[in-house]
This record gives C-alpha cells, sequence and structure tokens, in this order.
C-alpha cells in the first residue's frame, strides 16, 4: 500500500512538471516590431496578415492571416541590416492535411529604404519553421 502511496505522488509530481513546462514553451509570435523610427504591427484584416502603420494607413500584405514577423532567438521580431537598411520578415505557415507532415511556408520582407517602408514579393517555400538566412531578407528586394 505504501508503494502505491509512493507512486502516485512520483507520478502527481511529473504530471506537474509537465504542465508547467508545456505552459512556458511557447511564447507569442512576435507581431510589432520598429524599423528605423516607425514602429509596425500586424494585424487581422478581414482574414488577410496587414501592416499597421504609425499614420494608421494599412498595408495589405500578400498572405492570409495568422501572420507573424521572424522571430530571432529571443522571440522578437528579428531585424536584419544590409547596406544600412533595416529589414524584416513577415512569415505565414500551413501545415498540409493529415496524413501529410509538410508545410507551406510563405514569407514577405520588409525594407525602410530612404525613409519609405517598401515590401517585396512573397515567396513561397515547402518548410516547417520560422528561421531563415539573411540572403532570404536581402534576396526579395532589388538593390
Amino acid at each position: 500500500m505504501k508503494d502505491h502511496r509512493q507512486l502516485a505522488h512520483y507520478v502527481a509530481f511529473g504530471l506537474l512538471l509537465c504542465a508547467t513546462t508545456y505552459a512556458q514553451a511557447s511564447p507569442p509570435p512576435p507581431l510589432s516590431v520598429t524599423l528605423g523610427q516607425k514602429h509596425l504591427q500586424l494585424i487581422d484584416h478581414q482574414g488577410r496578415c496587414a501592416l499597421s502603420e504609425p499614420d494608421q494607413s494599412l498595408r495589405v500584405l500578400e498572405m492570409a492571416w495568422p501572420c507573424q514577423f521572424g522571430p530571432d532567438k529571443h522571440g522578437n521580431a528579428r531585424v536584419e541590416m544590409f547596406n544600412n537598411t533595416p529589414i524584416v520578415l513577415v512569415m505565414r505557415n500551413e501545415r498540409e492535411p493529415a496524413p501529410g507532415t509538410n508545410c507551406l511556408a510563405q514569407t514577405q520582407a520588409l525594407r525602410l529604404i530612404k525613409g519609405k517602408l517598401e515590401a517585396s514579393v512573397r515567396m513561397d517555400t515547402a518548410g516547417c519553421g520560422y528561421g531563415a538566412d539573411q540572403k532570404v531578407y536581402v534576396g526579395l528586394f532589388d538593390w
């Protein structure tokens, strides 16, 4: 009987640890960023991913909602600098229906060049992650 109680305590403790770890495992995706002096926010606009700019203007991007900024290793929006130009990626991943295990990833870059915000064309790839190297940030624009 004592062994059963002890086992029950170990199981309860293990479940508590798992629940705590799961609750802390997924930080919210980055939905805001500052490029230069512009604070930008991603929002849902009639089912589309849209960028809300400081002057209250709205720029609808080439992907559905939900979307997010490409994250850095701390979970914040990752900003890459190239030729003194800040660039950020907006990304969306959609899993294919079961039994498939792949994703369709949509990526669109935004840059602040000469004080003006410019969006790239959208790039579609197969992959389930939100990581990208600098070539993706830079390569979606003509320089």
